[in-house]
C-alpha cells in the first residue's frame, strides 16, 4: 500500500478517510468516529462526503505504478486552476458548450485521481449545463472552487504518497 498516513474511517463501505469539504481549503475535516460511536450514512451521504478515495488512488497506482500514479496526481493539480478558470468564464460567457466541455473533464478527470467530490460536483454540474440551468450554474461555481482548492491542498500533501 502506498498511503502513508490515511486514518480509516469505519463507514461501511471501503477503510479510506471519508474527507468533507468543508470551504477551509487546508484543514480537510476528517470523519473517524470510534466504533462505538458509528453512525450508519446513505450512499448519497457517503458520497457526499468523501473528499479522497484512497482506494481510488490504491488502484490507480496498482494499473499504472507508483511513480505515474504520482505524475498523473500531480499533472491533475497543476491543470486545476486552469480548469476552473476555464467553467467560470464559461459560466460567466454563458457559454454552454465549452461549460460542458470543463465540467466533462473535471468530472473525468477528478473520478480517476481519486477526488470523488469533486468528481460529483462535476456530474451534477453537467446536469446544471445540459438543463442551462444558469442559477444553479452560479451557485455551483462556488461549490467546485471551494472544493476544488480543499482537494488540491489534499492531494498536494507531500507524504500522500510514500514507497512501498
Amino acid at each position: 500500500m502506498f498511503v502513508s498516513h490515511s486514518p480509516a474511517a469505519p463507514t461501511g463501505m471501503a477503510n479510506e478517510p471519508a474527507l468533507r469539504c468543508t470551504g477551509r481549503s487546508a484543514d480537510a475535516e476528517r470523519r473517524c468516529p470510534s466504533p462505538p460511536e458509528r453512525q450508519l450514512m446513505t450512499p448519497q451521504e457517503e458520497l457526499e462526503a468523501r473528499l479522497i478515495s484512497m482506494d481510488r488512488l490504491r488502484e490507480l497506482s496498482d494499473q499504472v505504478g507508483v511513480e505515474s500514479c504520482r505524475r498523473f496526481v500531480s499533472n491533475f493539480t497543476s491543470m486545476w486552476e486552469g480548469r476552473f478558470t476555464r467553467l467560470h468564464q464559461a459560466v460567466q460567457g454563458r457559454d454552454f458548450d465549452a461549460a460542458m466541455d470543463v465540467v466533462l473533464s473535471i468530472k473525468i478527470s477528478s473520478h480517476m485521481a481519486g477526488a470523488e467530490r469533486l468528481s460529483a460536483l462535476g456530474a451534477a454540474a453537467q446536469d446544471l449545463v445540459a438543463r442551462r440551468d444558469v442559477r444553479g450554474l452560479d451557485e455551483m461555481v462556488t461549490a467546485v472552487r471551494a472544493c476544488g482548492a480543499e482537494t488540491m491542498a489534499y492531494l498536494n500533501e507531500s507524504d500522500l504518497f510514500s514507497a512501498a
